[in-house]
């Protein structure tokens, strides 16, 4: 019979089940009565408690976290012995229950934790650099000692999860197997995450399967010697301190720790006149970079809210009383459903209506409605749902006593209708202000009011040293960029800025140190720019065809020119629902499928994209 590991997990008290049953002991001098911090050998986990039961994270491996049956299945193997331990454990009486651990509390807990997760000071500035953060932003009051870096050891981190899983007593051939493709450099692929998934399937893999499996793969890593990649960190904190990272480089972005329950936050100012939210600190960042706000925290979630965060954000907001909230999330369907969860949670002068959204379907979404006046609320959501459109949702449907459910298109303009009456229903109209993007999120704002970029090139190798909005800026940056380290002779400096992935170079320095300008640059630069957008523009039309030429979407793009000499390309897709209706698609599938095809579209490559040749649904070997 197949069991509920979920369920199975919540029942346990991983701090007692891991000293019981693997012989971890307590870190005294780490731990806190909300998270214990044990070790075994070199080993160092820290153990939270979430409303569905406790959870741990490795500080030594980041990619070892999770519940207490993933822990025990981590560390045995196999699940025979998994559910061994597992059962033989809830059979005894236990003295630590997950509700009331019996440990010391240490004072210096944040302290600890921060040094656990090992953070140095932000010396490294390239990953902000290459998003157009400035050295202006980043050592801002708001930002000083919130972004760190933190270096991650791949030769290390590799050799130790070779001795893990492939110890030479074991298999000798396995073994070197293994260290043949830890020292490859330059192969696609993900070994790391190969050889962890050896421990991660319901049925052990034999030796001889996995052998298979790595003479298949390719190492995947870094081109340097040693190894080591410098990222950048962004210190989640919660009431005990320092409890997790986001994690970002070029190539990466991750969690390390916990998230649930913390949030990053710029530095704290007195009286604020607002609290400004984003998914992402490189959003809070651009944000700050691009709107200079007064006396305002950010606080980001790193990603779509979890049910602990919005709860965590009002307690903020009830301490420290702002003006204004201010929802910068990003601007799509995850963003405003990231406003809706915060939104759901903030109180008002009303705080009797909550809502909670489902979005599994594919064409549909659910809001699920919490009210003691259910009836009036259920009608006045699905009046508010209904409001300007030719067809009605589906009506409300009472389950309870004081719940109903509405389903309604999965479409974002059906999302933005609840965020704004949740605003209206609690009485946050004064309180709260939703702040969109023009493009996806902040950062892309910030990257496109930006567009000249100041590159430093090297043999192969690209650095950006500097993003800037006007071409007189940009002019002065390398004028005053080449007057420095003219030792090395074999750097270039270029000035670039690019549309739909086009670059145009403006500006470059040679051996002789001596800056060649395009001719007429500053005149000429935003006319570069349009001239090179309607080239695009030219090339650019995309259409959507099936096998008997039938038009499911078209994609037409023109140039907008703004008195500021700011050049946009606006795009513009129609969809033929009939079409798409019998296709059994709809033209957010279409949009994102095509995205490839029309970025090569407007690279000067005219075309349409056949789909019953490329397959595009989500059901795997199915045409349209």
């Amino acid at each position: 019979m197949k069991r509920d590991l979920n369920e199975l997990a919540s029942r346990i008290s991983l701090e007692d089940f891991a000293k019981s049953e693997f012989g971890y002991k307590t870190d005294h001098e780490k731990t806190s009565r909300r998270w214990p911090t044990l070790v075994k050998d070199d080993e160092k986990i820290i153990i939270g408690n979430g409303k569905d039961g406790d959870f741990y994270y490795n500080v030594n491996d980041p990619s070892d976290k999770g519940n207490a049956v993933k822990f025990a299945f981590n560390r045995s193997n196999n699940w025979k012995d998994t559910f061994e331990r597992i059962d033989k454990y809830l059979e005894q009486p236990h003295t630590v229950s997950r509700d009331n651990r019996m440990i010391e509390v240490s004072e210096d807990r944040h302290i600890a934790l921060s040094r656990d997760f090992q953070l140095k000071e932000l010396k490294d500035r390239k990953y902000l650099h290459e998003r157009g953060i400035s050295d202006e932003t980043i050592d801002s009051e708001s930002f000083k000692n919130r972004v760190f870096n933190k270096t991650f050891d791949l030769k290390e981190h590799t050799n130790k999860l070779i001795e893990e899983k492939f110890p030479a007593s074991s298999s000798k051939e396995l073994h070197s197997k293994a260290v043949e493709l830890a020292k490859a450099k330059n192969y696609s692929g993900d070994y790391i995450s190969t050889i962890k998934s050896f421990n991660s399937q319901q049925s052990p893999l034999t030796d001889i399967e996995k052998m298979e499996r790595l003479s298949i793969t390719k190492a995947h890593f870094d081109k340097s010697d040693d190894r080591k990649i410098v990222n950048t960190a962004f210190p989640l904190n919660s009431e005990d301190g320092t409890i997790g990272l986001i994690v970002r480089n070029k190539n990466l972005k991750e969690i390390d720790g916990f998230r649930d329950i913390g949030l990053w936050s710029s530095s704290q100012v007195d009286a604020p006149k607002s609290i400004i939210i984003t998914e992402s600190p490189i959003d809070s960042l651009s944000h700050y970079q691009l709107h200079k706000p007064q006396k305002a925290i950010y606080y980001s979630t790193g990603g779509s809210p979890s049910s602990n965060q919005p709860i965590i954000l009002q307690n903020e907001i009830y301490q420290l009383k702002p003006e204004k909230v201010v929802l910068a999330n990003d601007n799509d369907l995850g963003g405003v459903k990231s406003n809706i969860q915060i939104l759901d949670k903030l109180e008002g002068k009303n705080n009797n209506l909550e809502i909670g959204l489902v979005t599994n379907e594919k064409y549909s979404a659910l809001a699920i409605l919490k009210s003691p006046n259910i009836d009036e609320a259920a009608t006045r959501l699905e009046n508010a749902l209904n409001q300007g459109d030719d067809f009605k949702v589906v009506q409300a449907r009472r389950t309870g006593d004081t719940t109903a459910e509405i389903q309604f298109p999965k479409k974002v303009e059906y999302f933005q209708k609840i965020e704004e009456h949740l605003i209206r229903e609690k009485g946050l109209e004064n309180q709260v202000v939703i702040h969109r993007p023009f493009g996806k999120d902040f950062n892309e704002d910030l990257q496109n009011s930006r567009p000249f970029s100041l590159i430093k090139e090297k043999d192969d190798h690209r650095e950006v040293i500097g993003k800037y909005a006007l071409a007189s800026e940009a002019k002065e940056a390398i004028e005053k960029q080449n007057t420095l380290g003219k030792e090395e002779s074999n750097n270039k400096l270029l000035l670039v800025t690019s549309y739909m992935g086009r670059e145009i170079k403006l500006a470059e320095t040679g051996p002789d140190k001596k800056i060649q300008f395009d001719k007429g640059f500053e005149n000429d630069a935003i006319t570069q720019k349009i001239e090179a957008a309607r080239a695009n523009v030219k090339n650019g039309d995309m259409s959507v065809v099936d096998k008997l030429e039938n038009n499911l979407a078209k994609t037409d793009y023109k140039v907008e020119t703004d008195s500021k000499g700011h050049v946009e390309i606006k795009k513009e897709t129609n969809y033929d629902q009939e079409q798409l209706s019998r296709h059994r698609t709809d033209g957010k599938d279409i949009q994102t499928s095509i995205n490839k095809d029309v970025s090569e579209a407007v690279s000067g490559k005219k075309g349409s994209v056949d789909l019953d040749n490329q397959q595009y649904k989500k059901d795997k070997g199915k045409g349209l």
